[in-house]
């Protein structure tokens, strides 16, 4: 992750004429964010399928597969957030009372990315194929969106 936004850093940041210090932050929490997002939603569409054996063999409610893939997907989410914070530092960048507001986010991060995997999942479990569109598709809108 380190090595993909100091290249995209690096060449975004000339590409758009953007001084790097304020630049590449907000690329590397895009970036982390992003990935957490798409892994969230392509992981959770296989979800059911993964643990169809436990599905079968024990009661448990659907959703606790679906936290297993949040869980999953959070440790290299909370390494990015660490590489952030290195980013922010190495940019000399301030770390003031805004930067609470990071906490709330990373729940709402984490709310948003379990809705999107129950959904996936479910929608999965009846379309198959799904989680290949979608991963093919994060992958165009990962460049497309703003």
């Amino acid at each position: 992750l380190a090595l993909w936004v100091g290249g995209m850093g690096i060449i975004y940041g000339t590409l758009f004429q953007q001084p790097l210090d304020t630049y590449l932050p907000f690329l590397t929490i895009g970036f982390v964010c992003w990935g957490f997002l798409s892994q969230t939603i392509t992981d959770g569409g296989n979800a059911f399928v993964f643990a169809e054996g436990y599905i079968k063999q024990f009661t448990y409610p659907k959703q606790i597969y679906v936290l297993r893939v949040i869980v999953n997907a959070s440790v290299p989410f909370m390494i990015g957030v660490l590489i952030f914070l290195a980013v922010v530092l190495a940019m000399g960048q301030p770390i003031g009372p805004g930067m609470l507001w990071v906490l709330p986010g990373l729940v709402l991060v984490l709310l948003v990315s379990y809705l999107h995997a129950l959904i996936m999942a479910y929608a999965s479990a009846r379309f198959r194929d799904l989680p290949h569109g979608m991963t093919a598709l994060l992958q165009v809108l990962m460049f497309v969106t703003p």
